[in-house]
């Protein structure tokens, strides 16, 4: 995942490690004109080794937010309110295939590049 994303620094001031992108639970999906931009907002299965000292002691779920510019070939079949899948980065040329699959949902396209805008988390009481 860090070698797809432009902004890898702001993964690392979190984890010490490269956070899995299988087993997410993916919360939203936007698309905006601009860019145009795809923004998926998911919940990770792992928590950061280096979480800030302002985040609460209890908790336990991390969500990352990723933007993916210059999106081309998107396409969304299926969607439900608990959609939990695995989320795939590949570098092809000067591009950036990714596909969301879940047992009901698929997302997939094409970006020229990708930044996570952020990284919080909160108390999950469903985990």
């Amino acid at each position: 995942m860090i070698g797809e994303i432009s902004n890898p620094e702001l993964v690392r001031a979190y984890y010490s490690f490269d956070p899995k992108l299988d087993g997410i639970s993916l919360h939203e999906i936007s698309v905006n004109r601009d860019g145009p931009t795809l923004t998926i907002r998911f919940d990770l299965t792992d928590f950061p080794d280096k979480p800030p000292e302002k985040w609460h002691p209890a908790y336990n779920t991390a969500q990352m937010t990723l933007s993916l510019f210059g999106i081309e070939g998107l396409s969304l079949s299926g969607f439900k309110d608990t959609e939990i899948g695995n989320l795939h980065l590949t570098q092809n040329k000067n591009k950036i295939d990714f596909l969301f699959k879940s047992n009901t949902c698929e997302l997939a396209g094409r970006c020229s590049f990708i930044a996570v805008e952020k990284i919080t988390a909160y108390q999950n009481t469903e985990s």
